[in-house]
């Protein structure tokens, strides 16, 4: 347990293992939550017709799953500058509050067309899709966490240009799979950007990293 605890602090600051923890649970309550709450018949499709155009290229689920990877470490390089980095945890739970607020103002869904190939890429599609349904789309949450993370890395000065640069080209291909595997259509991406947006303003506004790090000095003050 103790071997287990020190290779996590490798990785995570110990002060940021709630934050952490806390931002995984409330992206499963709002994803998972908005679709036990909605009823199947609100759901809507706000496909455009160029969506219908675009080919389905499996290979991109590759992309996909390791887009949660991605999240874990860009998280954890951003946490390792100081308490204050947690501050883009705490502006990305904001996020998921307005976008658990829009999944259950306007549900969305699509449709998906079968996955017809025998390759390995055909099969991870299939696995994937048989438990993440095309529904509770705008905006997708796949894209709005490559985005906040290349977002959150603008203030690190531990973090280099090329890593910086390495997670803006991998959230533009996240972007890219979410449409080419037909898990997103093209309107759930820039919804994606603006509660990014939106949420990062609204966490300087309310200096969120520093509040954090205020208190974590208290806490250890008074201990």
């Amino acid at each position: 347990m103790q071997k287990g605890s020190e290779w996590l602090q490798r990785w995570v600051p110990k002060y940021a293992w709630i934050p952490m923890a806390a931002w995984f649970t409330l992206n499963c309550l709002a994803f998972w939550g908005a679709r036990w709450i909605t009823p199947e018949d609100a759901y809507r499709n706000l496909a455009l017709p160029i969506d219908h155009q675009l080919p389905m290229v499996p290979a991109f689920i590759v992309i996909y799953v390791l887009a949660f990877v991605s999240w874990f470490v860009g998280y954890a390089l951003i946490c390792r500058e100081g308490p204050e980095g947690v501050g883009i945890l705490l502006a990305e739970m904001l996020a998921k509050v307005i976008c658990f607020a829009i999944f259950i103002i306007l549900p969305t869904k699509m449709d998906k067309p079968p996955v017809e190939g025998h390759d390995i890429f055909s099969w991870m599609c299939r696995v994937v899709f048989s438990f993440d349904e095309p529904n509770v789309l705008f905006p997708s949450i796949h894209c709005l966490e490559n985005w906040m993370i290349w977002r959150g890395m603008f203030g690190c000065r531990h973090i280099s240009r090329a890593v910086k640069g390495g997670f803006f080209v991998y959230a533009l291909l996240v972007f890219a799979s979410t449409l080419l595997l037909k898990q997103h259509v093209i309107v759930d991406i820039p919804a994606a950007i603006v509660v990014g947006e939106i949420a990062l303003w609204a966490g300087k506004k309310l200096r969120l990293g520093q509040r954090y790090a205020a208190w974590l000095h208290a806490r250890e003050v008074t201990a």
